[in-house]
C-alpha cells in the first residue's frame, strides 16, 4: 500500500479510530489500577465488639501539634503528635507518639483511640475509631477498672457532651426560628 501524506509526515498506516479507542482504553485501565491498588480500604462499622477485637492498642491520648505535611498516598486527614494519657489494650510502652486518622483532630482535645501502634504511629484511619472526650478529662475515671468498663465509661463520657450540646444547639435552633417567625409577622403587618 502506498499512502500519500504531507512532506515529513510518518508514512504507513495510520491507526483506525478502533485501534485509537483500545489504546486510550488501556491506558485508564492501567491508570485505575494503579489508583485502585493504592487506595486504603475503610471497613464500614458494624459493632463495637469487631472494633475493640479488630484494635490491637487501644488509647487515650492528648493532641499536641499538628505535624507537617508529607508528602504520601492516602496520607490522613489528621497527623497529630500526641500524649499518651492512657493504654486501655495493647504493650505500647510510649509517652507520646503520632496519631494518623481520618477524624478531624483538635489541639488539646482528648481522644479515646481503637487502632494499632506501628513505627510510632497510632494508625485509626476510620473515622469511628477515634472519639473525642474533652479537653478536661481525667483518667481517674477508668483507673483500676476492666477493660469493658473502662470503654463503657468512656461511651458514656462522650455520650454525655453530645447531649449537652445537642441541647445547646437546640436551644440555637428555636432562637433562630424564633427569628424567622418574627420577622415573617413584620413582613405581614
Amino acid at each position: 500500500m502506498i499512502y500519500l501524506g504531507t512532506p515529513g509526515c510518518r508514512q504507513g498506516p495510520h491507526p483506525s479510530s478502533n485501534e485509537n479507542m483500545k489504546i486510550k482504553s488501556t491506558i485508564v485501565f492501567f491508570l485505575l489500577l494503579t489508583f485502585v491498588s493504592a487506595a486504603r480500604l475503610i471497613p464500614q462499622f458494624t459493632n463495637w465488639h469487631n472494633v475493640e477485637a479488630s484494635s490491637s492498642d487501644i488509647v487515650v491520648v492528648k493532641c499536641d501539634n499538628v505535624m507537617p505535611p508529607e508528602p504520601t498516598i492516602n496520607g490522613p486527614a489528621s497527623d497529630f503528635s500526641v500524649e499518651v494519657l492512657t493504654v486501655l489494650k495493647g504493650t505500647t510502652n510510649t509517652a507520646s507518639a503520632r496519631l494518623w486518622t481520618d477524624y478531624k483532630l483538635h489541639k488539646g482535645e482528648i481522644y479515646l483511640v481503637f487502632g494499632r501502634f506501628e513505627n510510632g504511629i497510632y494508625l485509626a484511619f476510620e473515622e469511628y475509631r477515634v472519639i473525642p472526650l474533652g479537653e478536661k478529662f481525667s483518667t481517674s475515671l477508668i483507673t483500676n477498672k476492666p477493660l469493658e468498663e473502662q470503654i463503657r465509661t468512656l461511651f458514656k463520657v462522650r455520650i454525655d457532651r453530645l447531649n449537652d450540646q445537642m441541647q445547646s444547639a437546640r436551644a440555637e435552633k428555636e432562637r433562630l426560628e424564633e427569628g424567622l417567625t418574627r420577622n415573617k409577622l413584620d413582613d405581614v403587618k
